[in-house]
């Protein structure tokens, strides 16, 4: 017997120990038991790839307008938060029990583009627990949430606490021009951030840090 016939008779015989594997239910699927390392790399890579080759075409439009950051951060506490964790709240049950475990958007989020970010929020991710909101939200109403997490790692547990009292209030009708307010209180938090990162030398010049 050839090389070659040894490897493909060894191929066979893997092949066929892994659906006897799988066919017997032997792989632990339960969420309190992590992938293997390799398992969890391959499936990661995976994503992270086909995430980027089907958002690559995709054309963010401007972010940066107001309104939609106030837009984004109503859906972005009533859809995302209670998985994604916000500042100054604790983790709840489901992202405790989540698997793998959703990114604390709050914290870091370089890691995907703007068309990246929209691209998920539209589709979703397959067995991760990820929503594809795309089938229930118009494409304006998840471009605003992008928009507003892009602002999100520059709120502090007080500056959120502050926007969820807003939106509460309005809700319950003590307010009767919220979205104003909310696109103010934004903006405000915004300045009052860039004014923090101004560093005032001795020889009275600044500099932003």
């Amino acid at each position: 017997m050839n090389f070659i016939s040894k490897l493909f008779l060894l191929l066979i015989i893997i092949a066929a120990g892994l659906g006897f594997y799988l066919y017997k239910g032997m792989y632990n699927f339960g969420a309190s038991s992590p992938h293997n390392k390799l398992t969890e790399m391959v499936i990661n890579e995976s994503m992270e790839m086909s995430v980027k080759n089907h958002a690559k075409d995709i054309i963010a439009p401007e972010l940066d307008e107001q309104k939609m950051i106030n837009e984004g951060f109503v859906n972005y506490d009533a859809m995302c938060a209670m998985c994604h964790g916000a500042p100054g709240l604790p983790s709840s049950v489901l992202h405790k029990g989540l698997y793998p475990k959703p990114p604390e958007l709050y914290e870091e989020i370089t890691d995907w583009s703007d068309s990246e970010f929209f691209w998920i929020t539209k589709n979703g991710i397959k067995m991760t627990g990820m929503p594809a909101y795309g089938p229930t939200h118009s494409d304006e109403e998840l471009w605003a949430i992008v928009a507003f997490l892009r602002v999100l790692p520059k709120l502090s547990g007080q500056d959120y606490k502050m926007l969820v009292e807003k939106n509460k209030n309005s809700e319950d009708g003590h307010s009767h021009d919220h979205g104003s307010d909310m696109e103010k209180s934004i903006k405000s938090l915004l300045e009052e951030k860039k004014e923090e990162d101004i560093h005032i030398h001795k020889d009275a010049s600044e500099h932003l840090h």
